[in-house]
């Protein structure tokens, strides 16, 4: 069988089938057709976008084409005052649909929702499959409705409605609505207990570093022939792993440096009637500052010991 063409087999015309407009492309010489297929366009499209389908659908079903009559019917709104050339069944809130690209509560949000416009469009369309249905004498047993992104939701109403599964349906998607949005809900906070565990696991104790600083003072005491006692408190505080390394380099050469210049040496300390060995405290507290927590760290060298600057009494805020 060669090519079949509109012309030869199909004929098209624009009709008005109750409140909307219909390109419908119907066998030629006036036969009344035996069955009807409806398709609905997109948001934004012609309303004779999706036209040339009836040239292949009417292809693919040679046996049927000349018995088979394709409606197009437009859209009720003009989106030309919107920036688009074509129609729609129903004005889209798109920045909404924009700013819940990335949420998941709001899209769950919208997609349980019925649009506004919807059931107007429902009505409508509904209307045009009727008057066809007089006119064409094609009974809706044998019509098949479809469409293409707004169009197949407006589409797939009518038909739900058509055979009073349409509550049922919205009933079934609320409640899928609510348990994908207890869904999310739960997600975010397993993701926060994560995030927290991991914070957890970050975070170090103080006292991990006391332990290489009264070896460094030790160290530095015996090669200078120094008695010290080293002293260490607040080892429970938490601090970020990177932080606490950071803080030992630099508290490694402050007890260094608070046992050479910091404590004299035994005899000068008996002349001065101090005790034999020096004291080194390091102290860690924990207070609120602005924006967070703070540490601060003071190091005191010996209260009577002479004065140097930045050493007797270090104090580091991290």
């Amino acid at each position: 069988m060669g090519r079949m063409t509109l012309r030869s087999r199909l004929e098209l015309s624009h009709r008005l089938f109750g409140e909307l407009d219909c390109t419908v492309v119907a066998p030629a010489g006036g036969r009344t057709p035996e069955f009807a297929v409806v398709l609905c366009h997109g948001f934004g499209a012609p309303g004779t976008d999706l036209v040339g389908l009836a040239q292949e659908l009417a292809e693919l079903t040679p046996d049927s084409a000349a018995e088979t009559a394709y409606l197009f019917p437009e859209g009720p709104l003009d989106m030309g005052g919107y920036g688009f050339p074509g129609r729609a069944w129903w004005m889209v809130d798109v920045e909404r649909f924009q700013r819940a690209a990335g949420n998941p509560r709001e899209m769950a949000a919208i997609r349980a929702e019925v649009p506004d416009g919807m059931p107007e469009a429902s009505t409508l369309l509904r209307g045009c499959l009727l008057a066809a249905e007089r006119e064409l004498g094609v009974p809706m047993s044998r019509t098949l409705l479809g469409g293409f992104s707004q169009g197949s939701m407006v589409a797939t109403d009518v038909t739900l409605r058509a055979y009073g599964l349409a509550e049922e349906l919205r009933g079934a998607v609320e409640r899928l609505g609510r348990s994908i949005s207890n869904g999310v809900e739960q997600v975010s906070r397993e993701l926060s207990q994560v995030r927290e565990a991991a914070d957890r696991l970050r975070l170090l104790p103080a006292s991990a570093i006391f332990s290489p600083l009264e070896r460094a003072a030790r160290d530095a005491a015996e090669v200078l022939g120094k008695r010290m006692v080293f002293g260490a408190s607040g080892g429970e505080g938490r601090l970020d792993a990177h932080v606490l390394s950071a803080l030992r380099d630099a508290l490694l050469h402050v007890v260094r440096n608070a046992v050479a210049h910091g404590i004299e040496s035994e005899a000068e300390r008996a002349v001065a009637g101090k005790p034999g060995a020096g004291h080194v405290q390091l102290v860690v507290e924990r207070r609120d500052a602005v924006g967070g927590m703070s540490r601060r760290v003071p190091l005191p060298a010996d209260p009577r010991a002479p004065s140097f600057p930045g050493v007797p009494s270090f104090k580091a805020t991290v």
